[in-house]
């Protein structure tokens, strides 16, 4: 054998074997992506926790003025706000409503599988959001027992339509969850 043809043979073994090592790269590099992949489970349940944050806050958010009533003829009024009446039964109806829409809002949420990772915060989240129904329905029956038919503003303004700590508990309690400022309450 000449010693082109044995040179001609080694670089032919080297490019067998310098693709046999370039085709087991491949695999191995489909292999690691198909079974190696980041698992998306916390982000996607995170994204889905803030979704639930802003569309909780947009509910508690929206303006209802048809609680109010501008048909005071003024008498006994030592500021303003003793001018404008608020409609009780309205008031109070807005409230159950919004309170219907955020509890199905976070029943939702709560039905999804939640990541490992997040089972502990998981846990905390419902523990704040049973406490802040309970805060809600608390000032409600509050209103209902004590607040006149056409109350003055300034009434209203006194009872705890919402426990602050209780809201404060559930703000914390979904940022945690989601990972990011996530404000369910104003």
């Amino acid at each position: 054998m000449s010693e082109r043809t044995q040179d001609k043979s080694v670089l032919a073994k080297i490019a067998v074997i310098a693709g046999i090592l370039a085709a087991i790269a491949s695999i191995a590099g489909v292999a690691w992506t198909i079974f190696h992949r980041e698992s998306t489970d916390v982000a996607d349940y995170q994204s889905q926790v803030s979704a639930t944050c802003e569309q909780i806050n947009k509910i508690l958010a929206a303006e209802h003025n048809e609680i109010f009533d501008f048909t005071n003829d003024g008498g006994g009024a030592d500021s303003p706000d003793d001018l404008i009446r608020v409609r009780k039964d309205v008031m109070l109806q807005v409230m159950e409503d919004n309170l219907a829409q955020a509890k199905n809002a976070f029943a939702a949420l709560n039905e999804h599988e939640v990541p490992g990772d997040l089972t502990t915060a998981h846990q905390s989240a419902v523990k704040a959001q049973d406490a802040w129904y309970t805060a809600i329905e608390r000032g409600m029956s509050e209103i209902r027992e004590r607040l006149p038919a056409k109350a003055r503003l300034a009434d209203v303004q006194k009872y705890n339509t919402g426990d602050r700590g209780a809201n404060v508990r559930l703000n914390s309690a979904m940022t945690a969850l989601a990972g990011k400022n996530c404000q369910v309450t104003a």
